[in-house]
């Protein structure tokens, strides 16, 4: 949209749309288990996760809504529940996940802080990583943890990082 709004709608841009979706398309049409797997989510099955999980992780939720369980508990909150223990060890969902752990809380005050850096992001010098971390927020509800992996972890720190260095560069020229 920004693309757009920029340079209009070119001959460059509707050939790259274009070629995107003929690729994935043929892709998805060539492969069997990319089918199948696309297939699957369309019906709303996500292999056990998302039917198994999400539902067990909210009815959790109802259960400690205000302050949550405390920082990593699932494990411990699964314990009786076999079906859940063996689909995965975590919620893979970040909004469901903060507000297992931390409650309606934590999570507001995470999703202002997630805000601020969008807001903050939002502007033509770093339109890139307001790009980046949207997505990376986006993708953190289908998948991983913010807060047990230390890879997604260490991913969000370095693009607040990123966002926020142009403050630094702001006040040590003045």
């Amino acid at each position: 949209f920004i693309y757009l709004k920029k340079n209009g709608l070119d001959k460059k841009l509707v050939y790259t749309i274009t070629s995107l979706l003929i690729g994935s398309t043929v892709l998805f049409l060539m492969d069997d288990h990319l089918l199948h797997r696309f297939m699957q989510l369309l019906q709303g099955n996500s292999s056990g996760r998302t039917t198994v999980i999400w539902p067990f992780t909210i009815e959790k939720i109802m259960d400690s809504p205000i302050l949550g369980y405390g920082i990593n508990t699932f494990k411990m909150l699964a314990v009786g529940t076999p079906a859940v223990r063996h689909a995965g060890l975590g919620v893979h969902n970040l909004t469901l996940e903060l507000i297992l752990y931390t409650g309606v809380v934590g999570f507001l005050i995470f999703s202002y802080i997630i805000w601020l850096t969008l807001k903050e992001s939002f502007t033509k010098d770093k339109i890139f990583y307001f790009i980046l971390f949207l997505s990376f927020i986006i993708l953190m509800q289908f998948d991983g943890s913010l807060i047990t992996s230390k890879v997604h972890l260490n991913i969000f720190i370095l693009m607040l990082f990123f966002i926020y260095s142009f403050r630094l560069d702001k006040n040590t020229s003045s």
